[in-house]
């Protein structure tokens, strides 16, 4: 019988774990016929539940089988609780014990103390068995003996049956807490891999963004070095603008220093040419009036014409001292000016140099090359003027000091006699001169006429 059972028991899980495996790789309708062949295979365990009970409950096995018969009736429970059930929808639907919140009964140590107390009373009845056949064997037993043996199996088959429901019913709450369990486990390791495939992403995401970070980290540290380096190359760049500003600024006071310098000298060459006009103006006037004057004193006695000889004669001296000091002040004039001159050319072409010389440009307008040359060539048309001035006048002094008369042996005066500082007596002694010599050839007095009209003229021509 136990046989049997066993046989049964195997078939059942054999085919269970079947139709277990190839219920998922089936078309929904094989899955429904699979779904009712393990219904009848559920019924049919179901009718022989008292079957299999009633072999686990003998005493005629040994341990060894009773353990093999209950795991093969816990694998079929097992499967037939655990096997999906399909509803009208042909949608799976898990077993109402599929929860995995519901929590256990039945706890390990319950079920554990409960086959400990299995063997025991196991053993009790055995050794009970084992006593009445021994007292069987040995002597008669009477009717008393043996209502009380029949109440003492009546009382163990009570117990024996009262056991086996609750050994029944426990089983149930522990396969039922079995797969409960199995499924809470399924659950967990259905989690427990999707929980790996998300560390397995998010290491991934890690390491890329990592990679991204380390990346950018090189990033920002080549941005802050080259930032660095444009930031000194700009602050170099601001220092040699600041130095070249200053340069620049340095040389632009210096210029002006320099036009302004140029412009008082040639204002004063302006007012010295303005003076020397006014003093030609002068002359010319002196001259005319000196012309009337001869006119006056052609008609002098000798006398007085020797008293104005001699003064004419310190006149002249006079006016020859005179005319050395400004001859040397020219000549002191024109070396200052030359010089003066001379510096200028050297500082505007040191100017020049400096601005212009590397072709760099600082924003401002520049003056050009071309007209700096320009106001040199006119300083220099303007020295040229002035130089023909003062040859002009160092003419105009000659000729006054060769036309002066030379004084007479004979004609002594006294240290009293005036003596005239200014041209208009010069003249009036030259007349007096040529009055004197009124009794002289006509030759004469036409050469003197004449000098004095080439006299008139070159002053009016310094004058047009």
């Amino acid at each position: 019988m136990a046989d049997q059972v066993e046989r049964t028991l195997q078939d059942y899980c054999t085919q269970l774990n079947e139709y277990y495996q190839t219920f998922h790789s089936v078309d929904k309708t094989q899955q429904q016929m699979i779904a009712k062949k393990v219904e009848q295979i559920s019924v049919s365990f179901n009718e022989q539940n008292d079957t299999f009970i009633n072999v686990l409950s003998e005493n005629t096995i040994d341990d060894a089988k009773v353990n093999e018969i209950s795991n093969l009736y816990s694998q079929v429970t097992d499967l037939i609780k655990k096997f999906p059930r399909v509803d009208s929808s042909h949608s799976f639907a898990a077993s109402p014990n599929s929860s995995l919140l519901a929590p256990p009964r039945v706890s390990t140590q319950s079920a554990t103390k409960l086959n400990d107390n299995i063997k025991s009373l196991r053993s009790q009845l055995q050794n009970i068995h084992k006593l009445l056949n021994s007292a069987q064997d040995a002597t008669e037993v009477s009717y008393e003996e043996k209502q009380d043996q029949q109440q003492s199996r009546d009382i163990s088959v009570m117990a024996v049956n009262q056991l086996k429901a609750t050994t029944k019913v426990q089983n149930e709450q522990l396969r039922a807490e079995v797969t409960n369990l199995r499924q809470q486990v399924d659950e967990l390791l259905r989690e427990n891999n999707e929980l790996k495939q998300k560390y397995t992403d998010a290491s991934h995401s890690l390491d890329q963004i990592q990679d991204e970070n380390q990346i950018m980290k090189k990033n920002q540290d080549q941005f802050v070095n080259d930032r660095k380096e444009r930031s000194e190359t700009v602050q170099q760049l601001v220092e040699e603008r600041d130095k070249y500003l200053a340069r620049y600024q340095n040389i632009d006071q210096k210029l002006e220093m320099e036009m302004d310098r140029a412009r008082q000298e040639r204002e004063s060459r302006y007012f010295q040419v303005t003076e020397l006009e006014s003093e030609n103006t002068a002359m010319k006037a002196q001259i005319q009036k000196l012309k009337v004057r001869l006119e006056e004193l052609e008609s002098c006695d000798v006398e007085t014409a020797a008293i104005e000889v001699q003064r004419a004669a310190k006149t002249v001296e006079q006016l020859n001292s005179v005319i050395t000091e400004l001859k040397t002040k020219l000549v002191e004039t024109k070396k200052s000016h030359n010089d003066h001159v001379q510096q200028l050319r050297t500082t505007i072409a040191v100017l020049s140099e400096e601005i212009y010389g590397d072709d760099q440009t600082d924003g401002e307008e520049r003056v050009p090359r071309e007209e700096l040359e320009k106001k040199i060539a006119a300083l220099m048309q303007q020295n040229e003027q002035l130089q023909n001035t003062v040859q002009d006048f160092q003419s105009r002094s000659q000729n006054m000091s060769q036309q002066a008369p030379v004084q007479q042996p004979g004609l002594q005066l006294s240290s009293m006699v005036p003596v005239y500082a200014n041209p208009e007596s010069m003249l009036q002694s030259i007349s007096l001169y040529q009055g004197k010599k009124m009794d002289a050839p006509r030759k004469e007095q036409s050469v003197a006429k004449k000098d004095d009209d080439d006299v008139i003229a070159i002053i009016n021509q310094r004058r047009k």
